[in-house]
């Protein structure tokens, strides 16, 4: 669950100095602890981050897919929720074309659960 402000006064997710991750709510086996834009991606904070990113996709808590996107991350270099946004949203618009065009023959909605989004987004950038 993210806590913030309002935040309709910030115009990127960046600029939000006082936003915190609470695992404990978005995964009741944390440990409450909180993180800031700088924390180290983890299991306990991922899936808060993917809830709030993406609340109207499918949130996929699947631990094997959790863990292969946290490879993907660590192999794009990526440590902590600022540089996660920062591809996201560099992405997200190219994302969103290619989804249209491409979508997934699995989903109900035809649209990518919170992790998929990520993950092509990141072949995308990162694979040559």
């Amino acid at each position: 669950m993210l806590k913030t402000t309002d935040l309709s006064d910030c115009k990127t997710f960046k600029e939000q100095t006082i936003i915190v991750i609470d695992s404990n709510v978005a995964n009741e086996s944390a440990t409450g602890n909180t993180i800031n834009l700088d924390a180290e991606i983890s299991h306990k904070t991922i899936t808060a981050y993917l809830q709030w990113k993406f609340p109207d996709r499918e949130h996929n808590e699947n631990k094997k897919l959790i863990n292969l996107l946290l490879n993907d991350l660590n192999s794009a270099g990526i440590k902590n929720y600022t540089q996660i946004e920062k591809v996201v949203n560099d992405n997200l618009k190219w994302f969103n074309s290619f989804e249209k065009a491409n979508p997934p023959s699995n989903s109900i909605n035809h649209r990518f659960s919170d992790i998929g989004a990520i993950r092509i987004i990141l072949t995308e950038k990162f694979v040559p």
